[in-house]
């Protein structure tokens, strides 16, 4: 149970800090991708994977709203992931105009590995603060990001 709480605790520190760019930069070998491609690949995949376990369709427009940039941007940014075999996008059936866009399985063992980077990197911090330290600053920081989330409206 205690480990369950830390690892919970662990993500959210983890998505809290990525939002400030340059923070948690790393060296990958493998494939160089921009902050925001990167934002791009973590909440496609967040949106297609739905609580009950079945898999969203998810649309270029809500990539571009839960990643808080405009279409054009969103969809240069799917388009290089897709470009680096990342993301694939399938027309709906119906509606041709309509593209849906998924993590592959190469996308997909891309986020763990961030992930594991990522976690390696901030369990020490965590470790440092304790877990009530660590809330104050997850809160902290989620109100700094809102603050110019509004600012820049």
């Amino acid at each position: 149970m205690a480990e369950e709480m830390e690892e919970k605790m662990l993500e959210e520190l983890i998505s809290t800090l990525l939002m400030f760019r340059g923070l948690l930069k790393t060296k990958n070998s493998d494939m160089e991708i921009t902050h925001g491609e990167f934002i791009t690949l973590l909440n496609t995949r967040r949106l297609e994977t739905a609580a009950n376990g079945k898999k969203n369709q998810v649309k270029v427009s809500d990539i571009s709203h839960a990643s808080e940039v405009a279409m054009p941007t969103a969809t240069k940014n799917i388009n290089m992931l897709v470009g680096l075999g990342l993301l694939k996008k399938k027309p709906a059936e119906i509606d041709k105009r309509i593209v849906y866009i998924s993590t592959t399985r190469k996308g997909k063992d891309f986020l763990e590995k961030r992930y594991q980077i990522y976690k390696k990197r901030y369990e020490g911090l965590l470790q440092h603060l304790g877990a009530e330290k660590a809330d104050q600053l997850i809160q902290l920081l989620n109100e700094v990001a809102e603050y110019y989330r509004l600012e820049n409206e």
